[in-house]
């Protein structure tokens, strides 16, 4: 059994182009996330929010690794690079890798 919405039929779609999304139980249709991949980013999310309020974790990238913050990351790394950086008030970049991952903060 299918369920088509169109998104015609949505109220307050933004003009959106119309583009109907088949939900079929037998098939994952292109692009779709499976259930069991979203309560995975739920748990997550829940624990980088955990996190960012315990250790000031700001974020994670993908090439540029996990971001916290200037007070956490000197009280973590003993060594680390110092770089040269300009955005807003920030002048310079730390970094350190640990368990293959580059952490960094701005200052």
């Amino acid at each position: 059994m299918s369920n088509i919405i169109k998104a015609s039929d949505v109220k307050d779609n933004h003009d959106a182009v119309e583009n109907n999304q088949v939900q079929d139980s037998t098939e994952t249709p292109k692009n779709q996330i499976p259930d069991e991949s979203l309560a995975e980013l739920a748990t997550m999310q829940k624990r980088f929010r955990e996190l960012y309020g315990e250790y000031g974790l700001c974020g994670i990238g993908d090439d540029a690794g996990v971001h916290i913050n200037d007070e956490a990351f000197i009280a973590t790394f003993k060594d680390y690079e110092t770089s040269a950086f300009s955005y807003k008030n920030y002048s310079e970049k730390l970094t350190a890798t640990m368990h293959g991952i580059k952490f960094f903060c701005i200052r």
